[in-house]
């Protein structure tokens, strides 16, 4: 009796957040009765739990918000797995699912825990926001496919302020990049390149592997002609990201877009060398060349001191001479 009073009082401290007082307490049970299945089965269970902790901290710590989150989210299912009838580990794992652009799971979560606790205020606040976000981004991808874009960057900026950038919640993570990437992409589209250019920086910053994040950034660079080779590492990227995802059809599209970008590079190249040579471009790729001899003498240094040898000098020589004769008569 004495050990199963023991085991219900760390249960307690440990639904508490007293984690060293459950185990202070499990292992008195375990220095009575070394072999109880139910201290050792919860011992391991607060241990567990501690790591979890230790790691989200140590990741929050160091701005790792993909880790925190994902350390957080073990910690709630665990939890949750122990206690799925609390409201308040209902809504904190609906604020996870929230952050990780699982919007309609969030809210099913948080309805759970306004089912068990009508007056959770947490629960309450976040149903309202997860709600609104929603509605803003499905009316920005509405304005989108519409070709309103104006109205489109409208709603997804009014979304961005309401999710917001939260420190403690890892500064919105991944909800927050796709809002971003979606601006950034309607922002490309009016040319509004630099704009675009930023959010799609603050977009990877919450979520590197977002293909199209990384594709849109790979656009921008390309249509500035400055960073060829920074397009083709992201065209690269974005499609190993997209073929890990499976969308074949996006596969296929960047394929195409990579093969121009590392032709545009090759172009961007060539034109430097016939600057260099004093030689346009544009006339080298339509298959004409500069003959004058000023382009022959920047492109053959020697060809001064050279004599004519062709039919033609022989003959332009000839004139000059008899002319010369005619001018002394």
């Amino acid at each position: 009796h004495i050990n199963s009073t023991l085991i219900h009082l760390a249960c307690c401290q440990l639904a508490l957040g007293l984690s060293e007082p459950a185990l202070s307490t499990l292992r008195s049970v375990l220095s009575l009765e070394p072999t109880n299945p139910a201290a050792q089965q919860l011992k391991d269970k607060v241990l567990e739990l501690q790591n979890h902790l230790r790691t989200f901290e140590s990741s929050r710590t160091r701005k790792e918000w993909g880790m925190a989150r994902l350390t957080l989210d073990k910690c709630l299912q665990s939890i949750e797995a122990e206690d799925p009838n609390s409201p308040k580990v209902l809504a904190l794992r609906g604020l996870v699912l929230f952050l990780t652009g699982k919007l309609s799971q969030a809210l099913q979560h948080v309805a759970s825990a306004l089912h068990l606790d009508p007056g959770h205020e947490p629960a309450h606040q976040l149903c309202k926001r997860v709600k609104d976000v929603e509605r803003l981004k499905e009316e920005g991808n509405t304005a989108f496919k519409g070709s309103r874009l104006q109205d489109a960057i409208a709603q997804y900026t009014e979304a961005l302020d309401r999710i917001g950038e939260i420190e403690e919640e890892g500064k919105d993570g991944q909800i927050r990049a796709t809002l971003l990437s979606n601006r950034a992409t309607t922002r490309m589209l009016l040319d509004r390149y630099e704009e675009a250019l930023l959010d799609t920086e603050a977009s990877l910053a919450l979520y590197s592997t977002s293909f199209k994040a990384l594709r849109t950034r790979a656009r921008i660079n390309l249509h500035l002609e400055k960073y060829y080779d920074a397009a083709i590492i992201d065209f690269r990227a974005s499609m190993e990201q997209a073929e890990f995802e499976g969308v074949d059809a996006d596969v296929r599209a960047l394929r195409s877009e990579l093969k121009k970008a590392e032709a545009a590079l090759k172009r961007s190249k060539m034109k430097y060398y016939y600057n260099i040579l004093g030689t346009s471009f544009s006339c080298a790729e339509s298959g004409y060349y500069d003959r004058t001899p000023q382009a022959s003498q920047k492109t053959a240094p020697n060809s001064r001191s050279r004599k004519p040898t062709d039919a033609k000098a022989s003959n332009t020589t000839q004139t000059k001479e008899a002319k010369k004769r005619n001018s002394n008569w």
